[in-house]
């Protein structure tokens, strides 16, 4: 385990690693098209007189504009300060030459042409640096001293380490940044405070500022670190870039007195930057034969390839290089570079020769992978290796229960001959399942001495106890069982029962209860002790009810007959037990009555279709086998569409009022909406009885209508187009002249069968008239009216020197003495009237 120490006084960091200087990079417009551009070089440093190749998606022109500058916020600090380098008529590829652009960082700006349909339009500034550098240095010096990152700028310098991802772009500011591998690397921290008047420091602070992941592939959480201290933390698990921030106090005095605090400053903020990632793996893949007489080995492939889990989303897959070394056995040092394919396979006393192949790989980070080897001589040995997993996400090899699968997978072996595989569990040594045997001939495929097995289930029995077992894989020879090769895995087998019982808190004397308990799902029994401990114990088994969402509902319906059972409290003993006998017990406690409860229901509702207005009348009626006098409790609800309580009475009712004689209540005036009416009866012995129903009040309602004769009709369109050319422009279908004639319609509520009510009369009144104008409407059917309104002082009546207002209200009489009212506002203009235009059409 490496140690990094942390020395935070820099103000800015620096992206050093190739995955922070993409090739592509998306320029963000405010246009309907987005510009975008990318470059196909492998670096981003180039010089004047060479070309750029870069594509773009839409017509636009291209900039460079200069990181030491604030970002650009209009089109006049581009044509300013930046350096205009082409005009692109469409998308496409252009091969841009750079032409007296000075030294320096750049980022690239797109705006679309002048004379585009979105003119102005400026992207963000790209994330990509384009490094103008006419000495053209090769790559800035990166050096690393035991994981302290150092970085040297300007200066051409012979690289340490070469590769096509580590490019550094030229900055203005020096900072550094700091690498860990994930899980591995302890980080200690040295805090540096400088003063230019020597003052000394008062306080300090060192937190995390931020987090972020967005760089790197298969991501492993996030941590919980904002705005809590730094130097607490060694170790770190996510990969990301963890943004460290310090600052400190100064102190002018040589006390704490707080009445300086005003004198005392804070420092700039001063940021380090913590990069966590993870190192890469390794595979190594070596086909080989021994010849025909033994003497030696023949290598027919060896091939040696590697991934970062963090960069599997770049071509090389995060790998930038590679190691193979190899020796004979018993040798003390590795030799550099790839084995010979032709080698002795024995010494000169004819004994064989075995030799080990290690593989290595390196990241863009510079971290190395841990070795891979191979081991191969004339006599191969049977070698096996496999991984094992959970076939649920849900579980792991540390916790997983009885019932459940695991998965064996990445499963090879390296040998010249058939072999087979067979896998169990194993307990202290004694197998404790079924093997699963597996033949390469028929569940693996052979490329050269490597057999790719196909992943295998392995469901572990029901009946396993929970315990801690070995899930043991052997690879043997099928002709000679003495040559195999074994890999071991810790598997914890932990069944959970999850039992939670619940019971009523009051069991009464032949009265139903309902028992019920919930448990995990690998639960395959659950058994209630009722009046456990005492005499009176008896022992009943739930039924299972149902199985959702890895639970199991277990119900038990049970009716108390014994007479001979006190009143008294008792406890209920619950026990759940699984098919490998894991068992939870708990316990419940409940209170006996001896008492027969008393019965309700509601006998009728009327009327059976209710309207608002109507009287609402329901005939409950109760009984008590015991006599008791009851409490009957009576409470209505508004459930829709705002839930409240409208009534809530409670009567005492003795059992000669009660006795086969109906209960009666009676509500009036409902408003529209659905109410429920809960009945509760007590007899304050332990009984008590509920019934409920819903009442739904429906809505009674009247819509009226000004209607214009069909020639006043006709007469108001033929004017509208001699004047606008249009139908109902400028007079609208409820614009009138004064004295035309109103046809006058209504439509009631269409009543429903099963009500007794009645639209009696429908009403019609001009409102705020001196004299009144009013009409009762004719019953054309049962919801339809109609009728005329109509004399000579309506001419020229209204609107003769503006539009008038006239609101017609609509009255409707029920027979429940419910009214309801609708009023329609229609327009008078007289100001020109009819007869001066009618010539003209």
């Amino acid at each position: 385990m490496k140690k990094t120490k942390i020395i935070s006084y820099l103000l800015t960091w620096l992206c050093i690693l190739g995955y922070f200087c993409s090739n592509s990079v998306t320029l963000m417009a405010a246009s309907s098209i987005k510009p975008t551009i990318y470059t196909q070089q492998n670096n981003c440093t180039i010089g004047n007189n060479e070309k750029l190749r870069v594509h773009v998606n839409t017509r636009c022109s291209v900039y460079l504009y200069s990181v030491k500058y604030p970002d650009v916020e209009s089109s006049s600090d581009l044509s300013r300060k930046g350096k205009y380098i082409k005009r692109c008529t469409s998308g496409g590829f252009y091969d841009i030459t750079l032409k007296d652009v000075p030294d320096g960082c750049y980022r690239l700006y797109a705006k679309t042409s002048s004379y585009g349909y979105n003119n102005n339009n400026i992207s963000l500034p790209s994330k990509t640096i384009v490094q103008v550098d006419n000495t053209k240095p090769e790559v800035v010096d990166i050096n690393v001293n035991d994981n302290e990152v150092k970085l040297y700028y300007n200066d051409t310098i012979s690289p340490k380490t070469k590769g096509n991802n580590f490019y550094l772009q030229k900055v203005f500011n020096a900072s550094s940044s700091v690498c860990v591998i994930s899980d591995e690397d302890m980080v200690d921290y040295e805090l540096i405070f400088d003063d230019y008047e020597s003052d000394s420091k008062y306080t300090d602070r060192f937190v995390f500022s931020s987090f972020d992941n967005s760089m790197f592939t298969n991501t492993n959480g996030t941590p919980n670190i904002i705005g809590k201290k730094v130097t607490g933390k060694k170790t770190f698990h996510e990969v990301g870039k963890y943004k460290l921030e310090y600052q400190a106090q100064d102190n002018p005095v040589t006390n704490n007195n707080k009445n300086f605090d005003e004198y005392r400053k804070w420092s700039n903020k001063n940021n380090v930057n913590l990069l966590v990632h993870r190192r890469p793996i390794a595979n190594l893949t070596v086909n080989y034969a021994p010849s025909k007489d033994k003497s030696r080995l023949l290598i027919d492939n060896m091939n040696g390839s590697g991934y970062d889990l963090d960069h599997m989303d770049m071509s090389n897959k995060g790998i930038t290089g590679e190691r193979y070394e190899w020796k004979k056995v018993g040798e003390k040092d590795y030799r550099m570079g790839r084995i010979p394919t032709d080698l002795p396979g024995t010494d000169s006393n004819g004994i064989k020769i075995e030799y080990i192949i290690r593989y290595r790989v390196k990241d863009i980070e510079g971290a190395w992978s841990l070795p891979v080897t191979f081991t191969m001589s004339v006599e191969p040995k049977l070698i096996l290796n496999a991984k094992l997993k959970t076939y649920k996400t849900d579980f792991s090899l540390d916790s997983i229960p009885a019932s459940e699968s695991l998965v064996l997978f990445d499963t090879t072996t390296s040998y010249n001959k058939r072999n087979l595989l067979d896998m169990s569990m194993y307990y202290y040594g004694s197998c404790k399942t079924d093997k699963i045997k597996k033949d390469s001939t028929y569940s693996a495929t052979k490329d050269g001495m490597t057999y790719t097995w196909r992943d295998t289930k392995y469901k572990i029995p029901e009946t396993l106890k929970d315990g801690r077992y070995k899930f043991i894989v052997n690879a043997t020879d099928y002709n000679n069982s003495a040559v195999k090769d074994t890999k071991e895995f810790n598997v914890r087998v932990k069944t959970p029962v999850d039992l939670i019982p619940t019971i009523e808190r009051q069991i009464t004397y032949d009265k139903e209860t309902l028992i019920e308990a919930t448990t995990s799902k690998y639960v395959n029994n659950v058994r209630v002790a009722l009046f456990n401990g005492t005499g009176y114990a008896c022992t009943k088994d739930l039924k299972l009810s149902r199985t959702y969402g890895g639970k199991k509902y277990w119900k038990l319906k049970y009716t108390e007959t014994r007479k001979n059972i006190s009143n008294n409290e008792y406890t209920a003993k619950f026990t759940a037990t699984t098919p490998n006998h894991n068992s939870e017990t708990r316990y419940k406690t409940f209170t006996y009555i001896k008492n027969t409860p008393p019965t309700v229901k509601i006998l009728s509702i009327k009327p059976t279709y209710i309207y608002e207005g109507d009287n609402v009348s329901l005939k409950i009626l109760m009984n008590d086998i015991d006599k008791d006098t009851l409490e009957l409790h009576v409470k209505l609800t508004r459930i829709i569409p705002i839930k409240r309580t409208i009534e809530s009475d409670t009567y005492t009712v003795n059992y000669y009022n009660y006795n086969q004689k109906p209960f009666i209540t009676d509500y009036n005036n409902l408003e529209i909406g659905e109410y429920e009416v809960l009945i509760t009866v007590d007899d304050k012995n332990g009984g008590t009885a509920k019934t409920s129903c819903i009442l739904k009040v429906n809505d009674l309602t009247i819509s009226g209508k000004v209607n214009h004769t069909i020639k006043w009709n006709e007469n108001r369109i033929k004017y509208n187009q001699s004047i606008s050319g249009t139908d109902d422009s400028p007079r609208n279908i409820d614009t009138f002249w004064s004295g035309e004639r109103f046809m006058l319609a209504a439509d009631t509520t269409l009543i429903n069968s099963k009500s007794s009510v009645k639209a009696q009369s429908v009403f019609v009144e001009i409102l705020a008239q001196s004299t009144p104008i009013n009409i009762y409407l004719n019953n054309d059917s049962s919801s339809k009216w109609s009728g005329e309104l109509w004399n000579n002082d309506m001419i020229h009546k209204w609107g003769r020197n503006k539009p008038e207002e006239l609101i017609f209200r609509f009255t409707v009489k029920y027979s429940n003495g419910h009214r309801e009212q609708d009023d329609m506002t229609i327009t008078i203009d007289d100001i020109d009237e009819y007869w001066r235009y009618h010539r003209k059409f």
